[in-house]
């Protein structure tokens, strides 16, 4: 099976030539071949895939063997460090996002400093109330899922079919398949818009 790839001069972002290469590894998830670079913007910091998949083959990525669209069963009983996680993701929430789900205290709002970033990096936007979010790249609804249950009004796209059907059939979500390009969403429609891992 032959791959291609594309050279991308300029960052999809900024359009900054400053591109510092980072590494280079295989496809360990589906075992495709090719292998994938990664390069950073030295002016924005966005990093990305260089060279790049062509569009006509990036449906080749997307097979039933990784499951996009059949999430693993939630553990019906919780381990310390799993309700721990939980824990510090509320506090940071809460004290850091504004999130309406407990009160906030002095406390816990230095113990949980340290992980904002890491919060903000998994792609939580500020919260706003009646807020509206499109999550591209949504797979099976997780995480707009969670957005839903936080009040926002959410909205997802995905590339993959069987992704989208579970997550409107089994989380009844709101989300169309297709690439973003093709919707006719306008700017003043969302608060917020997060893509993670697209």
């Amino acid at each position: 099976m032959e791959i291609d790839f594309e050279k991308i001069s300029k960052c999809p972002y900024c359009f900054s030539q400053n591109l510092i290469f980072l590494f280079k590894a295989k496809d360990r998830l589906t075992n495709l071949p090719g292998e994938f670079s990664l390069c950073r913007c030295g002016d924005c910091g966005l990093v990305f895939q260089n060279p790049r998949v062509k569009e006509k083959d990036i449906g080749t990525y997307y097979t039933d063997k990784l499951g996009y669209y059949n999430p693993p069963a939630k553990q019906t009983k919780q381990t310390v460090r799993t309700k721990a996680k939980i824990f510090l993701k509320n506090q940071i929430l809460v004290n850091h996002f504004n999130y309406p789900l407990s009160k906030k205290t002095f406390y816990f709002f230095c113990l949980v400093l340290p992980f904002k970033r890491w919060l903000k990096v998994a792609g939580f936007p500020e919260f706003k109330s009646n807020g509206s979010i499109l999550d591209i790249g949504c797979s099976h609804g997780e995480f707009l899922e969670e957005m839903k249950n936080f009040g926002w009004q959410a909205k997802g796209i995905e590339m993959d079919e069987k992704s989208a059907v579970f997550a409107r059939e089994k989380r009844n979500l709101e989300v169309s398949v297709g690439r973003v390009e093709n919707c006719d969403f306008r700017k003043e429609d969302f608060d917020a818009i997060t893509m993670r891992m697209v």
